[in-house]
């Protein structure tokens, strides 16, 4: 829990080599780790105002603060990585060469990826937003400058 809470700083202090976007279950994500930190956090005044044990409470108050923080500072799920002529995507399995990708569609709710022979791989559960298209559509232009690949936002 620690080291997320380390790389969401260094995410916002913009010290990695990726983009992040969000995707439809973000918000989930989220409220999920906002509800288990407050429970662990009341759970450990609880456990101090009933009992004498007070290192379970020192415990469960330090683990709920971590859930909690990380609820807060929360990142979107879905990254995007170029790395060495390859490009890594939330949601498609396959590392993909970007010498054989001819275009790259954003969209709200998707991503498209074609390829030299027309085939189409698509990334769903996406939840694109304007800032986020134009970050993830001038990440890509930066890496691929060597690469012939077309970047269409439809977001524009």
């Amino acid at each position: 829990m620690l080291y997320q809470l380390y790389e969401q700083y260094c995410y916002r202090k913009g010290r990695v080599y990726y983009v992040l976007y969000p995707t439809k279950n973000d918000c989930y994500s989220k409220i999920t780790l906002l509800i288990l930190g407050s429970i662990l956090l009341v759970s450990s005044i609880v456990i101090v105002v009933t009992k004498n044990s007070h290192q379970y409470a020192i415990i469960s108050f330090v683990f709920g603060l971590l859930l909690f923080l990380n609820g807060l500072f929360d990142l979107p799920k879905g990254k995007l990585i170029i790395c060495d002529s390859t490009l890594i995507i939330s949601g498609i399995n396959e590392k993909i060469n970007l010498q054989n990708l001819k275009e790259i569609n954003i969209f709200k709710d998707r991503i498209l990826l074609s390829d030299d022979n027309d085939s189409v791989k698509r990334v769903d559960n996406v939840a694109l937003d304007f800032v986020s298209s134009k970050v993830m559509e001038k990440y890509i232009l930066e890496n691929t400058q060597n690469f012939d690949l077309k970047v269409i936002n439809n977001l524009l």
